[in-house]
């Protein structure tokens, strides 16, 4: 490990003027054979310097440091192999390695807005030893940040595949599966699935064209004027309407979503006998 070392933690999202509440320090150390060499200390964003970590003994072999350092943590430590406990929660050690509770108390108040260093040195240099894992834990009141989340994100292209899955007689007419995929200027891209059933409509959703009767409709004329557009001597669908499913015209749509149907429309004119016709 080097003879100075500095670990810093940006905090300036926060609002300045943000007050710390609690701090507590994540070290893990590993094959250093002289922990009284050992200095841990917290500097804050104003510059206050508080030493968490210095001991007597812990030599001549190697005595891992895995723990949060923290004011409401475990005391009573009596032995370096206390050390070495998978990162719980100890109170801080000052020389000549007595435990206090009350050290890193003097960062409470303080403002937490801005960069945080934890510095580890090794006073005599030369020893082996390295640092795994360096943490930084400032508690602060709730509901006082104002935190604004922005994102660069755009879309450069947004495509889709699908397939259709025709359906039966007993449910929906058909079940289309869409894939959307979008696309950023990077490359990066998210797919998504959509799925849009189609609704096979019943009996009672088909809407009849008017009679022409004098009623709905006047009475066509035996001429054909002015009904006859195509001249075949007979009104069809094209000239008197065609049955419609929510308003839209469902012509051979109709038939095919409702498979069987036949509609009978009459007509008849003051001059002739009524004749049908029949679709389906």
């Amino acid at each position: 490990m080097p003879d100075v070392q500095d670990y810093t933690f940006n905090l300036n999202y926060l609002p300045a003027g943000h007050p710390v509440l609690d701090v507590d320090v994540r070290i893990r150390l590993i094959d250093h054979d002289a922990l009284p060499n050992i200095d841990i200390s917290v500097i804050s964003p104003d510059g206050q310097l508080i030493r968490v970590f210095g001991v007597t003994g812990c030599t001549l072999q190697n005595w891992p440091i895995d723990v949060w350092f923290d004011d409401e943590g475990t005391g009573g430590l009596t032995a370096c192999a206390a050390l070495n406990v998978n990162g719980a929660h100890l109170q801080c050690l000052l020389l000549p390695g007595v435990q206090n509770p009350n050290v890193l108390n003097g960062f409470d108040g303080d403002n937490a807005s801005g960069t945080w260093t934890v510095r580890i040195s090794d006073v005599t240099g030369g020893n082996d030893g390295l640092v795994t894992d360096v943490g930084l834990k400032v508690t602060t009141p709730e509901g006082a940040m104002q935190v604004i989340p922005t994102d660069n994100f755009s879309v450069e292209t947004l495509t889709f595949t699908e397939s259709v899955n025709p359906g039966d007689c007993n449910g929906p007419s058909e079940i289309i599966t869409r894939v959307w995929t979008a696309t950023d200027p990077s490359g990066n891209s998210s797919s998504c699935t959509q799925t849009i059933t189609r609704t096979r409509p019943s009996l009672s959703d088909v809407e009849l064209p008017a009679d022409y009767d004098g009623i709905d409709e006047d009475i066509l004329d035996c001429s054909g004027s002015p009904w006859d557009t195509n001249g075949n001597g007979y009104p069809d669908p094209d000239e008197t309407g065609w049955p419609t499913i929510g308003g839209l015209p469902s012509r051979m749509a109709m038939c095919a979503t409702l498979p069987g149907l036949i509609t009978t429309f009459s007509f008849r004119s003051a001059k002739a006998p009524s004749r049908s016709a029949a679709i389906g």
